[in-house]
């Protein structure tokens, strides 16, 4: 099992856990996500930390249904995001444009607290998305 399956396994786990406790997805599962998916990125918690609050203002926030959160369409949005923290480009088709400009400006901000590989990395990413 990759990073990205054990994620969404962990994932699954939390939501069902919070579900039969009768737990709310907004106020119980999405901060559970939130720092797992900060914890799989050592190194990078604060651009992590960046990514997930980003996908918590901007799909699960003004969702209609914050009880269901995350649904499978925002978790494959996190995905994504998690898949492009390790460089890569899978999974990373349900971005939109406007997403990948704001995770390039987020990664700008955080660009100090980077290694240079990674940075390169990410940054040769957002140049092929045309997200500079």
């Amino acid at each position: 099992m990759d990073s990205i399956q054990k994620f969404c396994s962990d994932v699954e786990k939390i939501k069902k856990h919070a579900r039969q406790e009768g737990a709310s997805g907004e106020k119980s599962v999405v901060p559970q996500i939130k720092s797992l998916f900060v914890r799989n990125f050592r190194g990078l918690d604060s651009l992590a930390a960046s990514f997930v609050d980003y996908w918590e203002e901007t799909y699960i926030r003004p969702s209609t249904n914050c009880a269901e959160e995350p649904v499978q369409e925002n978790i494959d949005r996190l995905v994504a995001m998690f898949s492009l923290l390790e460089g890569s480009t899978e999974f990373t088709d349900c971005l939109s444009d406007d997403d990948w400009k704001k995770l390039c400006g987020l990664t700008n901000i955080e660009s100090e607290d980077l290694q240079i590989d990674t940075l390169n990395s990410l940054m040769m990413i957002f140049v092929d998305k045309k997200a500079l």
